[in-house]
This record gives structure tokens, sequence and C-alpha cells, in this order.
């Protein structure tokens, strides 16, 4: 009308203007279409995911023993996987028009997914508490046969007082002997204590001897055997022996019947 009063005549739009105007709304429907398809694409994989988890759960739950570990580190896999999936589909679903059929079935879908994950975690969560609770009364049980036999050792290896040992090679095994029944062969006293043991049962140059080492578990069988090369070589024996042997009355006598009497003595 406008066009006709000014004198020009009036165009019809051409089809390239009237496709520009319907575009938009075409353009919009395929990136929802695609949106939607990727949307369920990943969530096809987190669906499958899912259904792997489920069926170790199930393979590990059969096991005797369970490895609560493992089923443990299944489960938490398996959560992750159902979280991820629900979030997909509440993405598609603010995509769906609401009130749809398509809309309620993926409703419908995703509630009925959660009762079954919420089953099985809890059948999962049980077995985890059942063998918790039959391993406290194993270690309750353990530990009191522990004490039993903590009791019974310490009746059989009830400590006697012993002399003390002074580096006489004379003395040497039976002090030795006497050591190792009371404290060396005692499995309840730690190799610390059987250490300080040896030190308090010992006096003169065998307690300075063992001075060198530091009361600690790691330096007692170094210090036993250290202190054994020591003190009961029996070559010190041997000349000990000698030593108390020419100190007799008599043993540098020349007269061979005085000789015999001081070995009558011996």
């Amino acid at each position: 009308m406008f066009a006709s009063l000014l004198g020009r005549e009036e165009v019809p739009p051409s089809d390239q203007e009237s496709e520009s105007v319907i575009m938009p709304n075409d353009e919009q429907a395929e990136k929802l279409r695609v949106l939607v398809s990727s949307l369920r694409r990943q969530r096809g994989y987190k669906r499958a995911a899912i259904t792997r988890q489920e069926k170790n759960i199930r393979e590990l739950l059969k096991s005797d023993p369970i490895d609560v570990n493992k089923l443990q580190l299944t489960l938490d896999r398996l959560e992750e996987e159902f979280t991820a999936s629900r979030k997909l589909t509440e993405q598609l679903l603010d995509h769906l028009q609401e009130g749809t059929a398509e809309a309620q079935t993926e409703a419908d879908d995703i509630e009925s997914r959660k009762d079954d994950f919420v089953a099985i975690k809890c059948e999962c969560l049980t077995a985890i508490k059942k063998f918790e609770s039959s391993k406290s009364v194993s270690s309750e049980s353990s530990s009191k046969r522990d004490n039993t036999i903590d009791a019974v050792q310490a009746l059989q290896f009830a400590q006697t007082d012993i002399e003390s040992y002074d580096g006489n090679p004379l003395k040497f095994q039976e002090w030795w002997d006497s050591f190792n029944e009371n404290f060396h062969k005692n499995p309840t006293i730690s190799d610390g204590k059987k250490l300080a043991n040896f030190k308090r049962k010992t006096t003169g140059r065998a307690h300075a001897f063992l001075e060198q080492y530091r009361t600690e578990d790691k330096n007692y069988e170094t210090a036993r055997a250290r202190f054994k090369e020591t003190f009961g070589r029996p070559r010190l024996l041997v000349r000990e022996h000698i030593r108390k042997f020419l100190e007799f009355e008599g043993t540098d006598e020349q007269d061979v019947t005085a000789m015999r009497s001081v070995l009558n003595k011996v």
C-alpha cells in the first residue's frame, strides 16, 4: 500500500527470504535432536559399565571367603557410574517436553534403576559388615589364645635368679647354660630385654665388655656371639686350668711321689 502511494510496485518476498524466516526453528530442532542423541549415547556407555560392575559384585558375593576390599572397591565404582548415568538422564529430561509419554518413561526408568542400585548396595554393605563382625570375633579369640600361650610360656620359663658372671673362664660354661635356660630360650622376652639381663647378670670385665653395646633388640645376637668368642674360648679354659694347677703347693717339686700327691688333689 505504502509502495503504491509512493508510486512503486510492491515486490513479494523471494523463496530465499522465506527460508531465512523459518530456518532458526529448524536449526534449533536439529540441535536439540543432536543433543538428546548425544546424551543417550553417553548414558548408554554408563549403563553398560553399570551392568559390568553389577556382574562383578554378584561374583564377589558368591565367593567364599569374600574379598571385602575388592567388593568395596567395585561398589564404589558402581556408585560412580550410577551417579553419572542419573545426571545424564536428568539432563535429558530437561530437554524433553514435560508431560509427554517419552518424558514419563524416562522419569519412571530413573526411579526403577535407583531402586535396583540401592538394593545391591545394601546387599554389599551387609556382606561387608558381616565379614568385619566375624573378623572382630576371630581377632578377639586370637587375642585370648595368645594371652593363654603367653601365660603358659611365662610359667614354663619362670625366671630364677642366676649368679653373676665376672669373666672367669672356669665358670663360663655353667653360667652360659644357666643364662640360656632362663633368658635366651624364653620367647616371651624381647632381644632388647635379653641384652639388658645379659648386662645385669655380669660383673667386672665381663660387664665392661657388654657396655659397648646399646640395649637394643638388633644388638643382642651380635653381643652374645662376641661375648662367647671372648670368654668361652677353649684355650682360655685350658690356660686357666694350667694356672690353677701351678698354684698348688708342691708343683715345683721334682720328686715323683710329691707330684703324684698334687695330681691326686686335682
